[in-house]
C-alpha cells in the first residue's frame, strides 16, 4: 500500500490514485469522495499534473440534464486536492481560493476529464490550475480553474 508519506516515483503516484477507486479505502468512507467517486484518467508525477473522471448521478443534475455547478465546484476542488497531497505529503491542506470560470453547461451523458497541475508546490502555499473538457475532444473545454492551498503544520493521524 502506498502513503501519502511515501509517494516519490510515477509508479507510487499512479497506486495512491488507483488506490482511491477502492470503496473499502477509509478516504471514501465518508464525505466529498465518497459522493464523488474521483477515478484517475491520467497522472505525470514530474510535470506535477493529474486528470480525474467524476460520477455524475441523476440527483447532481439541473432540471436541464446539466451538471450542477456546484458540484462541478467540488470536483475541481478534490481533483486539485488529491494532486496536492502528492506534494503536501500528510499534511492537512486547506483551501484558500478557488475560482472557476464557466464556459458551458456540462451534459452528464458526456465524459468529462478534469485536468489539473500545479504552478508552484511551496512548504507552505501550493498553487494550481485546471481545466474540464470533453474526453472524446480535448478541445471543447467546459471550464477553467486557478486555486491555492495553503499545506498546514497538522498532519493526519492516520497513514492515508
Amino acid at each position: 500500500m502506498v502513503t501519502l508519506d511515501n509517494i516519490s516515483t510515477q509508479e507510487d503516484m499512479e497506486t495512491w490514485f488507483h488506490q482511491l477507486e477502492n470503496p473499502n479505502n477509509p478516504m471514501m468512507q465518508s464525505g466529498a469522495l465518497s459522493l464523488t467517486k474521483p477515478k484517475l484518467y491520467a497522472c505525470d508525477l514530474a510535470k506535477k499534473e493529474a486528470s480525474f473522471t467524476f460520477l455524475v448521478e441523476d440527483w447532481q443534475l439541473h432540471p436541464d440534464g446539466t451538471w450542477h455547478t456546484g458540484l462541478v465546484t467540488t470536483a475541481f476542488d478534490t481533483a486539485f486536492g488529491l494532486l496536492c497531497h502528492c506534494f503536501a505529503k500528510d499534511h492537512i491542506i486547506c483551501t484558500v481560493n478557488l475560482s472557476i470560470a464557466f464556459l458551458q453547461s456540462i451534459p452528464a451523458d458526456k465524459k468529462v476529464v478534469f485536468r489539473v497541475y500545479a504552478l508552484s508546490t511551496g512548504r507552505t502555499i501550493a498553487t494550481f490550475r485546471g481545466e474540464a473538457y470533453l474526453a472524446e475532444d480535448p478541445s471543447v473545454k467546459f471550464a477553467t480553474a486557478d486555486t491555492t492551498f495553503m499545506i498546514l503544520q497538522k498532519r493526519f493521524q492516520t497513514p492515508m
